[in-house]
Formats: structure tokens, C-alpha cells, sequence
């Protein structure tokens, strides 16, 4: 398995740290009760910031 630098690891933090954030916040409003159109837009905003993070770590492992 191929080492990843702490440089790599620190740059991918925030963007981890982003979709974890994106997913509470949509788990939350769907437990919350909230409006279907919010519930869908977090929905949206975790599923774009999950593929970030998939994107990003295809990248890392190209390095």
C-alpha cells in the first residue's frame, strides 16, 4: 500500500470535514422534520461534497 503524505492528508481534511458536515446537516433535517425541497437540496449538497471527496482521493492516489 502506498504511503500518503501528511501534505496530502492536510489538504483532504477540510474537504472530508465539509462532507461529513453536508451529510448531518441533511440526515438532520430529514429526522427534523424539514420541508421535502430542503430535505432534497442537502441531499444534493452532501451527494456533491461526497464526490468531492471521491475525486480527491483518486487524485491522492495518483501522486
Amino acid at each position: 500500500m502506498k504511503h500518503v503524505s501528511d501534505e496530502v492528508v492536510a489538504v483532504g481534511e477540510p474537504i472530508i470535514r465539509s462532507a461529513l458536515e453536508a451529510l448531518h446537516a441533511y440526515h438532520d433535517a430529514k429526522d427534523g422534520g424539514a420541508t421535502a425541497g430542503e430535505i432534497e437540496r442537502l441531499r444534493r449538497a452532501a451527494d456533491l461534497a461526497c464526490h468531492a471527496v471521491s475525486e480527491f482521493q483518486k487524485a491522492a492516489k495518483s501522486l
